[in-house]
This record gives structure tokens, C-alpha cells and sequence, in this order.
């Protein structure tokens, strides 16, 4: 019985890790970064991030490339632009089975991995395209690399320490600073390890050095092109998101507490265990934390009081952290000798990754995306080789949309402000809430674009709707 339930559990891995939809895409991230790297692709510019022809320099390019790649390998479509997170989102999973059988062993590492693919909100950032489930596989990889090198001999160790800061500069490359954030558990280590008398293996110039060329090359690139970037690098997308609130996502720090625990379903009654066991070491009175649970706190609770404390806060900047939670997890389990219900029973377990998976599909067929697509799809074809325009009723800011048409006038989005004249005869007009990434990228993906068309946007009548509208407008 013993095999047969883990042959089940292996199935709900498998299950839980692979599925790609082709549903809509969610608002606004998916829609952004589907557009981005299908930008890229069509002007052959890897360097610079385009959001509607517009440099979009908000995080470094990995994510975009990986979308990217998606698109080339799989079509330009939903599949093809979330295919790379399904990707990461296995290797996250080995990553953890890795890394929980190096620090105690192989049952912890199997678990690890069932608990961190099963987990609701490592689940949903494996199926949604953003930037975290890569930052949290570059931050996995580097701290797996790491354990790896402290138990290997000296010069193996050292060999596999430029694979550590090789995956730092590609988390550097995927987020920026935050990607470093894995790097404190490393310092404490080092120094425990220090402290014994071992040797230094990690921490060395030449692995620094390579650090250094991965993750910066692409803003010196930019920065010498572009000197005003520099200020905006240090700036906006640093000073301003963790001292000031000029990005609007100063969310309230319970966000993380509803992360750490819904996010954690099925498995969340597990921290009654931890801090069981957190009690128990306190009263051993023992000085010396062993090194696999001064590596997992030091990667959690450091990196959590730096999003407790930065301004800007959204509830997948803890994405990262779901890897050694799994393990500190899985761990916690096995030495309390204290399963869940779902371990001992697998068809439970299979039954709620059928409920993740049925949810995931049912929120995107709800969601505004659906209706998107649809309306994207109908539109080009019935405007035909007429001129047709997209209307933005919210007055949010926006600027040129680019299409590839049969006509001489190529698609627009507008401002609300801009509202002085009407639309020429015969022209037919999306109007939308507010501009979307995922229509610009439904409505360009469906006009099967091939380069950027840019004019300057006349100023059009906006129509104030609550709902996607199809409209024709008449000549007054």
C-alpha cells in the first residue's frame, strides 16, 4: 500500500506540475508580458523591453525572454506565452526535492516536493505568467547549488559555486534587488561555517566577479546609451518602491500573514508542528542552530521583513519563499511523525489537485479576459480592410497601440481628454473601461502583426461604457 500511495502522489506531481491553458489571459501581468515578449520577437530587439513600441523598463528582461521563447516555441498564443512558467514550476519542484534530501533526506526531499506543487499559492504562481516563478527557481537554484558545494570536497565545492552566483545574476536579471534576497541565508551559513573552522567555499572574488557581469551587463548597456537611466534604476524602481508609496501597492502587511497561511492550503495546520518544534530547541537550551534550519529561517523570516517594511507590497513578492517553507515543512512532518489526512490518503490529495486545477480554469473563464478575446476576435473580422479604432473610456494613460492592417489607419487607443472630434465614417470602435495588455495583444496576435505601424493618434469621441462595447459609429 506503502508504494501504490506514493506511485498516486507521484501522478498528483506530475498533474499539479504540467497543465498549460489556453484560457485568457489574467489582468494585467499576463497580458503585459505576453506583449512584451511577443514585441520582442517581432522587432528582433532582445535588449529593450517594448510595451506598444514604448520602452518598458520596470524589471530586467528575463521573464520577457522566457515569454518570449514561449511564443517561438509553442505559437503566439496563450499556450506558447505561459509554457516557460510550467517549466520553471517543475524545476521549482525538483529544486525542492533536491534540497530537502541534501539537508535531511530523500522522504523530506519527496515530500518537499509534493507539498510545495500542491500548495495554493505556489500552485497558482506555477500557472500564471509573471516574473516571480522565475525569480523563485534562480533563488532556489543558487541556495541548492550552494548546500551542494558545502558537501562536496573543497574543490568541487568551489567549481560549484560559480553555478551559485551564476543563478544570482540570473535572479538579478529576472527582478533586480530582491533576487539577492536568498544571499542572506548564505552569509549566515558561511559564517557559522567560519565560526567551526571550515573553509570558505562560496564566498570568493571570481564567483563575485561573475555575479557582477550576469546581473548588471544589461543596465550598463542601457545606462551608457541612456545616462538619465541610471536615476531612474535607483529611483523609481528601487528608492521609491521601498520607501515611498509612488507605485500605489502599499497593501497592508497581512497580505503575507493570508500568504503564509491560505497560501500554504492543504498543508497549513503544519505550522502548529514548527513551532512545536521551535519551542522544543528553545528549551534544550542549545546555542548552536543547526545549519539546514539556519538556512531555511534565514531565508524566510529576513526576506518577509523586507516586504513587511518596503512601501510597495503585493502578496507574490513572498513566491520565493514557498521553497524552503516547503522543506521546513516536509521536515517538520516526518520528525513529528504527525501526517495530514491528504499524505495518508493520496485520492484526497489527487481530489484537491483536481480542485486547483478545475478553480484555476473556472476563474479564467469568468474573469473580463474571456470576454476580450472574444470581442477582439469579432472585431477583426468584421472590420475587414476598414480603418478601426480602440477606445480607452477610463482616461487612463496609454499611448499609440500598433497593428499591423490591411487599411492605411492602424488601431488607436485614446485618452479621455482627447475627446474633440468624431470618428471618420464607416469606422468601427472598441470601447473598454480601461486599456488592457491582453486586448492589445489579443487584437494584435489575431491581426497576425508582423511589424509596428506608428502615427500619432487624432483626437477621436470617447464613448463611456462599463462593458466591452462593439460599436459602429456613423459620421455626425
Amino acid at each position: 500500500m506503502k508504494s501504490h500511495r506514493w506511485i498516486v502522489s507521484f501522478f498528483v506531481l506530475a498533474m499539479a506540475a504540467f497543465p498549460v491553458y489556453e484560457g485568457p489571459l489574467y489582468e494585467p501581468d499576463e497580458g503585459r508580458y505576453a506583449e512584451i515578449g511577443r514585441e520582442m520577437l517581432v522587432s528582433g530587439d532582445w535588449i529593450v523591453p517594448r510595451l506598444n513600441g514604448e520602452p518598458h523598463l520596470t524589471k530586467p528582461p528575463f521573464a520577457y525572454w522566457m515569454a518570449a521563447v514561449g511564443t517561438l516555441l509553442c505559437g503566439n498564443n496563450e499556450r506558447g506565452a505561459r509554457i516557460m512558467v510550467s517549466v520553471a514550476f517543475v524545476g521549482l519542484c525538483l529544486l525542492a526535492a533536491m534540497l530537502g534530501t541534501m539537508l535531511h533526506d530523500r522522504r523530506t526531499g519527496l515530500l518537499a516536493a509534493l507539498i510545495h506543487a500542491t500548495s495554493l499559492q505556489p500552485f497558482l504562481l506555477g500557472h500564471f505568467l509573471s516574473a516571480d516563478v522565475f525569480v523563485s527557481f534562480w533563488q532556489a537554484a543558487a541556495v541548492t547549488a550552494a548546500v551542494a558545494a558545502w558537501k562536496s570536497p573543497l574543490r568541487r565545492g568551489r567549481r560549484l559555486a560559480w553555478l551559485v552566483w551564476f543563478s544570482f545574476g540570473m535572479a538579478f536579471m529576472t527582478k533586480g534587488p530582491p533576487g539577492l534576497l536568498a544571499v542572506i541565508p548564505l552569509l549566515l551559513v558561511g559564517l557559522q561555517r567560519r565560526m567551526a573552522g571550515q573553509p570558505r567555499v562560496i564566498f570568493n572574488i571570481p564567483g563575485l566577479l561573475l555575479f557582477l557581469v550576469v546581473s548588471h551587463w544589461w543596465y550598463v548597456l542601457l545606462v551608457l546609451k541612456d545616462p538619465d537611466l541610471l536615476r531612474y534604476f535607483v529611483v523609481d524602481e528601487v528608492w521609491n518602491r521601498v520607501f515611498t508609496d509612488a507605485h500605489h501597492r502599499d497593501n497592508t502587511p497581512l497580505i503575507y500573514l493570508g500568504g503564509l497561511t491560505i497560501g500554504m492550503l492543504p498543508w497549513t495546520g503544519t505550522w502548529r508542528l514548527v513551532f512545536r518544534s521551535i519551542g522544543t530547541w528553545f528549551q534544550k537550551g542549545s546555542r548552536n542552530i543547526p545549519y539546514p534550519y539556519l538556512l531555511m529561517g534565514g531565508w524566510i523570516l529576513p526576506a518577509l521583513l523586507v516586504f513587511v517594511f518596503a512601501r510597495s507590497r503585493l502578496i507574490m513578492y513572498i513566491g520565493p519563499l514557498f521553497v524552503p517553507l516547503s522543506v521546513l515543512f516536509a521536515r517538520a512532518r516526518l520528525y513529528r511523525g504527525a501526517p495530514s489526512p491528504l499524505a495518508t490518503s493520496p485520492w484526497k490529495l489527487a481530489a484537491w489537485c483536481l480542485l486547483l486545477l478545475g478553480g484555476v480554469h473556472a476563474f479564467r473563464s469568468v474573469q473580463w479576459g474571456r470576454e476580450l478575446a472574444d470581442v477582439a476576435e469579432a472585431m477583426v473580422q468584421d472590420a475587414g480592410a476598414r480603418p478601426f479604432a480602440v477606445i480607452n473610456g477610463s482616461g487612463d494613460a496609454c499611448g499609440s497601440l500598433p497593428f499591423l492592417s490591411r487599411s492605411p489607419t492602424p488601431a488607436i487607443v485614446l485618452k479621455r481628454h482627447q475627446a474633440r472630434a468624431s470618428l471618420a465614417e464607416g469606422t468601427l470602435s472598441l470601447v473598454v473601461p480601461r486599456v488592457s495588455d491582453s486586448l492589445i495583444y489579443m487584437l494584435v496576435r489575431t491581426k497576425d502583426m508582423a511589424r509596428i505601424h506608428w502615427r500619432r493618434p487624432p483626437p477621436l469621441v470617447v464613448h463611456q461604457g462599463r462593458r466591452l462595447t462593439l460599436l459602429r459609429l456613423d459620421a455626425p
